[in-house]
């Protein structure tokens, strides 16, 4: 839309559950400006534990202004982080960070929280790729295993296998800067993967504890 009109659009966040749009992004873009005498926010870890500056995990919401209806601690559900360095534009709020997916979505492999969203986002940013994707997490000798299954694009399409290593090589050094964890990637043929009608299955945990 910039490139076209010449406008800059910025993003707000907020809830229903709280006043609607309430943080905004200044013109540095770089995070949510949280108004402090308004709403506290916390980031915490999957334990309810706060978090250390800067690391992403679950927001939860105190409102501190709402009388009728008050919200205290209250998981919202979205996943993300609150920065407190002073902003470029001078500022000195609390900065929460772009969301990165939701807690309901969370998977946590070794240890480490992983988003579907965050996968889907390297997905669409690599040409040869569609957006058709599976993941697989199965544990064997209590040790946890992500298998991505993605098609290559029809506008790629190539039975080479020089290619399509060269296509797993890349997908694979990016999901582990990505994610911080080794997983295994499979690059498919069109059409190969599983569709579903209405919302699409990405997800299958096949782990087992017992």
């Amino acid at each position: 839309l910039y490139d076209r009109t010449g406008i800059k659009m910025y993003n707000c966040y907020g809830a229903s559950e709280f006043y609607g749009p309430m943080f905004l992004e200044c013109t540095e873009q770089d995070g949510f400006h949280i108004w402090g005498d308004l709403a506290l926010i916390e980031i915490l870890d999957e334990n309810d534990q706060p978090v250390k500056d800067g690391e992403r995990g679950a927001m939860v919401v105190t409102m501190l202004k709402k009388e009728a209806f008050p919200l205290i601690r209250y998981k919202i559900g979205d996943v993300s982080a609150i920065t407190w360095e002073k902003c470029k534009c001078g500022r000195t709020h609390p900065r929460l960070m772009r969301l990165s997916g939701r807690t309901d979505d969370m998977m946590v492999i070794r240890g480490v929280n992983v988003f579907p969203s965050q996968i889907e986002t390297v997905i669409g940013e690599m040409p040869f790729l569609s957006p058709f994707y599976m993941l697989t997490v199965t544990n064997e000798n209590y040790m946890d295993h992500l298998l991505v299954e993605v098609e290559m694009s029809e506008k790629h399409l190539t039975e080479d296998m020089t290619e399509i290593n060269k296509m797993t090589a890349e997908l694979d050094r990016r999901l582990k800067d990505i994610l911080n964890i080794k997983a295994e990637v499979k690059i498919k043929l069109p059409g190969t993967l599983p569709r579903f009608e209405g919302k699409a299955k990405h997800v299958v945990d096949n782990r087992s504890y017992e």
